[in-house]
């Protein structure tokens, strides 16, 4: 767990093997990465603190070799070797955001609308690798896909099928994802998990001819072939079924809605999706899925209908699921901490290719960041010994009168917070990734006194 908090040998293994076809510009996203991890939230001048290594920053993400690809090449590469090594279930969730440089004049011709037209930026649709379970872990960026949209014209539905069908759209990222990860192995489970933009047939069809298990959260009222060979249409259809149990589920606090705990009733059934009548009867066929719904007793509250491909024929099946897909706000986290917590939209970098450059190294450098927030999450019993190097862990222990033996992670990380501004009341809840991260800089600070006394006698 701690390997990936050596931070310079994580900086190594994201990016001193990348193929930009110079050594040197291998060398200098590495220590301009280790220059933005002190400070993220700042821009680029206060990051590299001189003119000389500014400059080198600007030449490096303006160079022709460098781009948002190959910058996450190696990262991605890493993602899905360490995916193939487990045999656990891993969840794949992809969601799109929108990043707002409206206040870039010099870039408005390169970018493109967003949000409601008004304003100007582009859309960035990524792609989580996490391993469910006790302690949610963080694997990386499987994939991303920066895109601009297209003008009016789509918009008014102006354009030809022909057209509409060469320009990008997000019905089609869903699936473009999936392929560039490529087919899982036939020996693991691997679950793309999607909010209801991902409601789309021509993705789903795509995952029945693959290895590849979906998880989704339904919009359409499709035509349906219930389990009773009855004709029906699939959310009318849920809602007709009784709770088959009960599940208790943390709500986070969102859009000013304050954490809760909420009591769902559960019910799940086998359905076939009809192929839609706009899609050709030759090239499509009848897709089999698994619905769950789960739902608060009342009229305001909680509704989830799901669709899986994965096999539910228990109510534990059904609670897996659940659970699964209650894990998909980690990227809405991502993205906060993307936008909030680097403040990528305040780039005030002058070309697109250079903020596209910029874009891919922040989009890495984020996913450290929220792998350190959930390491301060559902530890309570884990002991701090067994994935905590001995050296941080003794200064820690000293500093705070812990013992060393039964101190767990999640104590451990609350004190490390602690040296970055963490005050620890009971309503301040889990430290955000900036308190942390402020923390163990200082504590890597530390360690290295520490180690220069003992050298000293």
């Amino acid at each position: 767990m701690m390997q990936q908090f050596n931070e310079k040998e994580w900086l190594k293994n994201q990016w001193e093997t990348s193929n930009f076809g110079d050594t040197r510009l291998n060398k200098r996203i590495v220590k301009l990465a280790e220059k933005i991890l002190t400070n993220p939230h700042l821009g680029l001048p206060l990051q590299t603190q001189n003119w000389a290594e500014l400059k080198g920053a600007y030449r490096f993400l303006g160079n022709d070799k460098v781009n948002h690809k190959e910058i996450q090449s190696n990262h991605c590469v890493n993602v899905l070797a360490e995916a193939r090594k487990k045999t656990q279930p891993i969840l794949y969730i992809q969601d799109a955001t929108e990043l707002d440089f409206s206040s870039h004049e010099s870039k408005k011709n390169e970018l493109g609308p967003i949000g409601d037209y008004r304003r100007t930026g582009m859309m960035l649709h990524s792609c989580l690798a996490i391993i469910p379970g006790k302690t949610t872990e963080i694997i990386g960026l499987a994939h991303q896909i920066p895109w601009i949209r297209a003008n009016h014209a789509g918009r008014r539905k102006t354009e030809t099928d022909a057209q509409r069908k060469k320009r990008d759209t997000e019905a089609m990222h869903w699936e473009k994802t999936l392929q560039a990860i490529g087919n899982p192995p036939s020996n693991s489970t691997w679950i793309s998990v999607g909010d209801r933009g991902n409601d789309i047939f021509n993705f789903l069809s795509y995952c029945a001819s693959t290895n590849w298990n979906y998880l989704i959260r339904v919009t359409q009222n499709r035509c349906i072939i219930t389990s009773n060979n009855e004709k029906g249409c699939l959310k009318d259809y849920m809602r007709t079924l009784p709770s088959q149990g009960i599940k208790t589920l943390e709500l986070r606090t969102r859009n000013g809605i304050q954490a809760r705990t909420v009591k769902l009733n559960i019910a799940y059934d086998k359905v076939i999706l009809s192929v839609p009548y706009n899609h050709k009867r030759n090239t499509y066929k009848p897709v089999e899925a698994w619905s769950i719904r789960c739902w608060e007793d009342s009229p305001a509250g909680l509704e989830w209908i799901l669709l899986t491909n994965i096999t539910t024929s228990s109510f534990t099946d059904a609670l897996q699921i659940v659970d699964w897909y209650a894990l998909r706000w980690v990227i809405e986290e991502y993205h906060k901490c993307l936008k909030t917590g680097c403040a990528i939209e305040k780039s005030q970098l002058k070309t697109a290719q250079s903020l596209l450059s910029f874009i891919g190294l922040m989009c890495i450098i984020a996913t450290k960041l929220l792998a350190l927030k959930y390491l301060t999450r559902d530890n309570n019993d884990v002991l701090a010994k067994e994935h905590v190097p001995l050296f941080p862990l003794k200064i820690i222990c000293r500093l705070f009168k812990f013992n060393q033996e039964t101190i767990t992670i999640k104590q451990f990380w609350h004190k490390v917070a602690s040296l970055g501004g963490f005050i620890g009341r009971k309503s301040d809840g889990d430290p955000g990734w900036q308190t942390l991260w402020k923390g163990w800089l200082r504590l890597l600070d530390m360690q290295s006194g520490a180690k220069i006394l003992e050298t000293c006698g």
